[in-house]
């Protein structure tokens, strides 16, 4: 049996939506170094500041 017109575009539009997304982990292991970087460098920059009292 012949499908419809409609039921072939349902058909190719819910086969859009499977498609598998792939994060790019090179660009994140990028990102995460330099914020582990960054804030290995500030954490040195503590002051301690005198008690008020």
């Amino acid at each position: 049996m012949k499908m419809s017109q409609r039921a072939l575009r349902m058909k190719r539009r819910n086969e859009k939506g499977k498609r598998t997304v792939a994060l790019n982990l090179v660009s994140l292991m990028d990102i995460f170094t330099i914020l582990v970087f960054f804030l290995l460098v500030n954490s040195s920059d503590v002051e301690v500041l005198p008690n008020a009292r």
